[in-house]
């Protein structure tokens, strides 16, 4: 939650508009805004797995039982979750960093 509300607040920050970060805005909740959506259907893919996995965990406890698990258990969780982390955080464009945007 913490996370959230400081990217939308630094949306504020850093545009020179409120317009401009009403565009953004937009564009981060998938309106077409300024360069359309932010999110790729990949995310969205992500965000409905997490979730998933969130009211799996609430139901049956797995991470509770991934403790207990062998250690071969364990690897593959550990491995799975990084190698899917991996795969999301991809991305064909160049992406400039945040301070050399001022």
């Amino acid at each position: 939650m913490t996370f959230v509300l400081v990217s939308i607040g630094w949306v504020f920050f850093r545009a020179q508009t409120f317009g401009d970060a009403a565009g953004v805005l937009k564009g981060m909740a998938g309106i077409q805004g300024i360069g359309g959506s932010l999110f790729l259907r990949g995310h969205w893919i992500l965000l409905a797995v997490s979730l998933g996995g969130m009211v799996f965990q609430e139901r049956w406890k797995v991470f509770e039982w991934l403790v207990e698990a062998p250690d071969w258990i364990r690897g593959l969780a550990i491995a799975s979750a990084l190698y899917i982390l991996i795969l999301f955080s991809y991305t064909d464009t160049s992406i400039p960093f945040v301070y050399f945007q001022f």
